[in-house]
C-alpha cells in the first residue's frame, strides 16, 4: 500500500489543492457561492489531470505530457483557463473575462503550491523549459495530507447549515491563515538555512514542520562522500541517516555514472526533478549492484530509488533494473564496501 501511494500521490496530495481552493474562494466571495466555490477547488486541481497523459508518456517524453510537465507552467494556465472559464459561462451567465481569471488564479495557486515543493516545475515553458523548485516543502507529506483530509470532512459534516453562516466564513478564513503560516514558516526556514549551511551541504524538508534533513557532497582524499542526516529546529544533535562514498576515478564511479544516465529511461522522471542521490554499490558474484537512493523523498526506512545490475564478465551489460520505495530490504543482509552508515537510530 506504501508504494502505491507513493506512486500515485507524488506531488502536494489533492485534498490540500483542493482545499485551498475552497479556502481562497470562501475568503475571497462574500458572500460564498457553492458553485463558484467548486469551481475553485476543481480549477485547483486542474494541472494535475496530465495524469491521463499517461499513455502519452510512454511514447514521448516531451513536457507536453509528462506528469509535472507543461501543465504545470504559468503560460500553459492562461490557456488552459480559457475552455474552462467558457463553460462556467454557459453555466452561470457570468462575463467570460471573470470566469477565466478566476479559472488561471486557482490554476496558478496549484502551480505555486508545487513550486514550493522538493520536485521541479517548468514554470515558463513554452517560452523556457527550464524547471524551478523551492525545496521548502515536501512533495509527498502524509502529514499535511492527512490535515487536509480531516479539514475537509469537517466541511462535508458541517455544510448542511449554510455556505452563508458567519461559523463557516470564519473558519474557513482562520484556516487559510494557517495554511499561510504554515508554507511561510517552511519558506523561511528552508531560506534561513541555506543562508547558514556550510558548502556542499543543501536543505531537505522533513514530513514534519520542525524536522528537517542536510544532505551533503564532499570531496576528500580522491573519493566523493554522500551524506544524508537528520536535524531538528532547537536542537543541536545532528543524526546521521545514510553515508557513503565512491573513489573518484574507480570501476564503482564509472558504472554509477553509467546508472545516472539510464535512470531518465524509467517510467518516472523522478530523477530530472530531484537532485539529491546517495550511491551504494556492491558485487554479488560478477555482477555489480548500483543503487542510487533519491532523499527528497526520505521517510522513516522509505525513500525512492533505482537499482542497476550489470555483467562484469559481459563488457558491463546492464542486465537489470528496479525501482522503488523500499530501498532498506534490498540492501538488507548486503555487504557494501562502500557503504558506511545507515539507520544510526535503529
Amino acid at each position: 500500500m506504501f508504494n502505491w501511494y507513493q506512486t500515485n500521490f507524488n506531488i502536494m496530495d489533492f485534498f490540500t489543492h483542493f482545499l485551498m481552493g475552497l479556502l481562497i474562494g470562501i475568503a475571497g466571495v462574500s458572500p460564498p457561492r457553492l458553485d463558484f466555490l467548486l469551481f475553485a477547488g476543481f480549477m485547483a486541481l486542474v494541472p494535475d489531470l496530465d495524469a491521463f497523459l499517461k499513455p502519452l508518456q510512454k511514447k514521448s517524453d516531451s513536457l507536453l505530457f509528462r506528469h509535472r510537465g507543461a501543465s504545470h507552467s504559468y503560460v500553459i494556465a492562461l490557456m488552459l483557463g480559457l475552455p474552462f472559464g467558457g463553460i462556467m459561462t454557459l453555466i452561470t451567465g457570468e462575463p467570460l473575462l471573470f470566469t477565466w481569471s478566476q479559472a488561471v488564479i486557482f490554476i496558478s495557486v496549484h502551480l505555486t503550491l508545487d513550486l514550493i515543493t522538493t520536485s521541479k516545475i517548468p514554470c515558463f515553458y513554452p517560452i523556457s523549459k527550464k524547471q524551478f523548485r523551492l525545496v521548502a516543502e515536501r512533495a509527498i507529506n502524509p502529514f499535511l495530507m492527512l490535515y487536509s483530509f480531516i479539514i475537509m470532512i469537517f466541511y462535508l459534516i458541517f455544510s448542511n447549515i449554510g455556505l452563508n453562516n458567519e461559523v463557516i466564513i470564519l473558519t474557513g478564513k482562520i484556516l487559510l491563515w494557517i495554511y499561510l503560516i504554515y508554507f511561510s514558516y517552511r519558506i523561511l526556514t528552508k531560506l534561513y538555512l541555506r543562508l547558514t549551511l556550510p558548502k556542499g551541504s543543501s536543505f531537505l524538508p522533513g514530513t514534519l514542520p520542525f524536522r528537517y534533513f542536510i544532505y551533503n557532497v564532499q570531496k576528500l582524499d580522491k573519493k566523493i562522500w554522500y551524506r544524508i542526516s537528520r536535524k531538528y529546529q532547537f536542537r543541536v544533535k545532528t543524526e546521521k541517516l545514510i553515508e557513503s562514498f565512491i573513489v573518484e576515478d574507480s570501476i564503482e564511479m564509472k558504472y554509477y555514472n553509467i546508472a545516472l544516465d539510464n535512470a531518465s529511461n524509467l517510467r518516472y522522471h523522478f530523477f530530472s526533478k530531484w537532485k539529491s542521490r546517495i550511491p551504494l554499490i556492491w558485487k554479488e558474484g560478477e555482477f555489480l549492484n548500483v543503487m542510487i537512493i533519491l532523499t527528497e523523498s526520505l521517510s522513516s526506512k522509505h525513500c525512492y530509488f533505482i537499482k542497476m545490475g550489470f555483467d562484469l564478465t559481459n563488457e558491463g551489460k546492464l542486465i537489470n533494473k528496479t525501482d522503488g520505495f523500499d530501498f532498506y530490504t534490498q540492501i538488507e543482509g548486503k555487504e557494501i564496501e562502500y557503504y558506511h552508515y545507515i539507520w544510526s537510530n535503529h
